[in-house]
């Protein structure tokens, strides 16, 4: 007789913590965050609300991992091993491409955000290293090591060049770390002969030129000499012949969405010596900016009325740039001398965020409308000199006629009453519950259209009604809610925007919160990711559930209100008072906070609009603020309690004599975690965020 497997709901790590919201789990580390191609190695994955971790869901097929488990001192087949929840054997396919993947932990408490994952063909070592310069700990050649940050400490490493160029790899940044790197290379006099050092967004790379082959050693440090749990690294010597991570050492923030279906050139043109490089129509290459205090300059033909959309892809490209774009109309005196009549400039690009979200670059984008028919210059100057991250910056140029449209991004919303307070967090829709995502619209060549925003691929039992981001908006909320009966399930979803015509239409492209506030940073970074994954747990209900009616579109005129029907429907453990307040409401537009005592079910909103409220049709949803009463795994309890009665049966079982000092240490073990499981899962008062479903409105003329 075989326990249930569900025994390990008991095993490691069940600890009571109180949050402030029953998100889902945030994952904050994985360790090693890099796998090799071909074999199979262990992987541990830690974070917040990490209950029952049994499952990593990875970016791509051929990236697997399995459960570990601990073997309880017994004969077997009498009592399954009890699973070692957050530890893995991660394998890797042989024709699993090297590169930056994605993973995401799955338990009780729905699937967590992503975090990057590494596929390499060098080999991977997990360990700490020396503080002792004279005892470093070897690196050899061409294998990933693996550490934490020792905060005020320094890591040494025993390093042997064989050839004069050798470069040495970092990751941090990259493997979503917080950790800024520091890599210094000395020799065995204790000079310094190399030194490279990342920034948030960079990792390191440190290029090896010109030295001696021989022994020497590599210090390496976090800048700000930080550390925890979420500060490691890991760092290869790596032969010429490898040298896989080339070019990998950057992170793409929300800002690069418009700028992935950019392939900068392998070699990129050098700034022109000779003046002017003389460009044609449509143009697009790849270029080395000029040096430092030196500029790029271009010359193309435009006839009068002709408009050019002019666009410089750096900062996007993950360069630490930040470009500036000058186009002038050449006019020439009957002696040929040239003057210069400035016709546009451009610093900075798109300009749209949010608390979580950063869609602001440094690079420019213009369009012109030539004044005349004449020959244009346009100059491209970086305005960061700095050369401390890398040796040379490259950019992208394209010039061509105007090509309208948009681009879309999209995140969760971290549900909370300070906009400015985020925190990684994935996805656990109860059933009855609500989850937000932000859609954020970057508008191309002067785009100014609607935009319908859809939910597409969403799981059985699943809902998201349609959304507006209407011509005067960058952005809108689409709440997903879950019905009553829906199923655990597990899945990613796709978000679609389209033209009201149709002729557009777009995929967002995700995005996910990488690091919060904290740890001497003052800001929140986000950076791409590969999906939108939902999840719903049919283990759970939801408290309350905040309801407008959506069956129709609503009109209302400039200038006038228009009155919304909410409806509250409380279950056990929601039986507070309810504070609403809107999210993402358009200019033009207010609602008051609306109070809902506890012993009421239903209330009222009231849209108003200014006179000279655009029309158009706008989506907007409320966060209701409140107190749940909630116990966070009570089913923990029940199959702690079902373990101990299957051993309390094998204990009176005449046939399992010969196993019964096995038998009683077992139910020894399973009594402390019936005590742990009730303290562990007893009702928890909790300050909630409750998201409603969205409301679309059109505002009409008066």
């Amino acid at each position: 007789m075989q326990l249930p497997l569900r025994i390990a709901l008991l095993c490691i790590g069940m600890t009571s913590v109180t949050h402030a919201q029953f998100l889902a789990i945030e994952l904050r580390t994985v360790r090693p965050a890099t796998a090799t191609v071909g074999q199979t190695s262990g992987v541990s994955v830690t974070g917040d609300r990490m209950d029952e971790v049994d499952q990593l869901l990875f970016s791509h097929p051929g990236i697997t991992a399995t459960l570990q488990s601990v073997s309880q001192t017994s004969p077997p087949p009498l009592l399954s091993p009890i699973p070692k929840y957050g530890h893995f054997d991660v394998a890797i396919a042989d024709d699993v491409p090297p590169g930056r993947y994605e993973v995401r932990a799955i338990g009780r408490h729905g699937v967590s955000n992503p975090r990057a994952f590494w596929v390499s063909k060098l080999a991977v070592v997990n360990a700490a290293a020396s503080h002792d310069f004279d005892s470093a700990t070897p690196l050899p050649t061409d294998q990933w090591h693996s550490a934490p940050s020792s905060g005020a400490s320094i890591d040494f490493y025993a390093v042997e060049l064989k050839e004069a160029q050798a470069r040495i790899d970092f990751r941090s940044q990259t493997i979503d770390s917080p950790m800024i790197g520091q890599l210094r290379l000395y020799n065995v006099a204790g000079e310094v002969v190399a030194s490279a050092r990342g920034a948030d967004g960079f990792d390191p790379v440190l290029r090896i030129e010109d030295q001696p082959p021989g022994k020497y050693v590599l210090a390496v440090n976090e800048y700000l000499y930080r550390s925890g749990g979420e500060y490691h690294y890991q760092v290869a010597l790596q032969s010429n012949s490898t040298n896989e991570a080339a070019g990998a050492g950057v992170v793409l923030g929300p800002e690069s969405a418009t700028a992935l279906d950019i392939e900068p050139a392998a070699s990129p043109m050098y700034p022109s010596s000779g003046g002017a490089e003389r460009i044609e129509l449509p143009y697009q290459a790849t270029c080395w900016f000029a040096e430092p205090g030196d500029e790029n300059t271009f010359e193309f033909d435009a006839t009068k009325g002709e408009v050019v959309a002019i666009d410089v892809i750096s900062q996007r490209l993950g360069e630490p740039t930040d470009a500036r774009v000058i186009v002038d109309r050449i006019q020439r005196d009957d002696a040929g001398v040239a003057s210069y009549q400035e016709v546009a400039r451009s610093d900075d690009g798109q300009a749209v965020s949010d608390s979580m979200i950063s869609l602001n670059t440094k690079d420019p984008s213009l369009l012109i409308t030539a004044p005349a028919t004449a020959t244009y210059r346009l100059t491209v100057r970086d305005l960061d000199i700095g050369t401390s991250l890398r040796e040379q910056q490259r950019f992208v140029l394209r010039v061509a006629k105007p090509d309208p449209g948009f681009t879309l991004v999209a995140s969760r919303v971290y549900p909370n009453k300070d906009v400015k307070l985020a925190r990684p967090h994935g996805s656990k829709l109860f059933r009855g519950g609500a989850e937000l995502v932000r859609v954020f619209a970057i508008r191309r060549d002067g785009w100014t259209g609607p935009i319908e925003i859809t939910a597409e691929n969403l799981p059985a039992g699943i809902h998201c009604k349609p959304a507006t981001i209407a011509a005067n908006q960058t952005q809108t909320d689409l709440t997903l809610t879950a019905t009553d009966d829906a199923i655990t399930a597990v899945a990613p979803i796709s978000i679609v925007g389209r033209s009201i015509d149709h002729a557009i239409s777009k995929t967002a492209v995700p995005a996910t919160l990488q690091f919060a506030k904290g740890g001497g940073r003052d800001y929140v970074r986000s950076r791409i990711a590969s999906d939108i994954v939902v999840a719903v747990s049919e283990h759970d209900i939801a408290p309350i559930t905040i309801r407008f009616d959506d069956a129709k579109v609503l009109d209302v005129k400039a200038g006038e209100q228009l009155p919304l029907a909410i409806q509250v429907t409380r279950r056990e453990g929601g039986s507070d008072v309810c504070v609403l307040r809107p999210v993402s409401l358009p200019a033009g537009v207010t609602i008051a906070e609306v109070t809902m005592p506890a012993d009421k079910s239903e209330a009222a909103a009231t849209i108003k609009t200014a006179a000279n409220t655009p029309v158009g049709t706008y989506s907007f949803a409320m966060l209701a603020e409140t107190k749940v009463k909630i116990r966070p795994n009570p089913q923990a309890l029940a199959a702690a309690q079902q373990a101990r009665a299957t051993l309390q049966t094998l204990h009176d079982d005449p046939a399992q004599a010969a196993n019964l000092g096995a038998i009683k240490a077992a139910i020894v073990e399973a009594d402390k975690r019936i005590e742990l499981a009730k303290k562990s899962q007893a009702a928890q008062t909790l300050t909630v965020f409750i998201p409603s479903n969205h409301v679309t409105f059109r505002v009409v003329s008066p």
